[in-house]
């Protein structure tokens, strides 16, 4: 059994980090998907505690779902905004690695240490507004798949 792994279970939900809100942060982590059509992604500056899934309007998501056929839905896109400039994730099964850059209103994605977001974020898809600063989240999606997430790190920016 892994320790310092954690693991989604059972359909939809949040996990999130409740202690302090980020405004310009540098977000490392590993994620593995359990099947390509796992479903997950990491919430960005969740402006409020989450009560229901309104928060989706209001914060951004960079996806996990290798299986998705839309490239904004893709794993690495920031969800319904803006797609992944290539494919960069390791098969079902294999860790793989984001570094995630949130600073002002620039998004930049990384994974498995190659580039593949840069963009200047704006209300667009499902987003129709985003914070300044918010809370981070993790997403525990589905019930018949899972993403289990590991070595998860926030550095705040000046």
């Amino acid at each position: 059994r892994d320790t310092g792994v954690l693991t989604s279970r059972g359909g939809m939900g949040l996990f999130w980090y409740s202690a302090k809100k980020y405004r310009d942060f540098i977000l490392e982590l590993e994620f593995k998907c359990s099947a390509p059509e796992a479903n997950s992604g990491v919430f960005l500056r969740v402006p409020d505690m989450p009560v229901s899934d309104e928060y989706i309007y209001h914060s951004f998501e960079v996806q996990i779902n290798d299986a998705a056929e839309e490239g904004v839905h893709r794993t690495a896109a920031v969800y319904d905004a803006e797609p992944a400039s290539k494919v960069a994730s390791k098969p079902s099964g294999e860790w793989n690695h984001y570094k995630i850059t949130f600073r002002g209103k620039q998004i930049q994605v990384e994974l498995n240490g190659e580039k593949v977001v840069d963009w200047g974020a704006e209300p667009r898809g499902k987003v129709t507004d985003f914070a300044d600063e918010g809370y981070i989240g993790l997403q525990n999606h589905d019930w018949d798949t899972s993403v289990s997430f590991k070595n998860i790190f926030v550095k705040e920016l000046e």
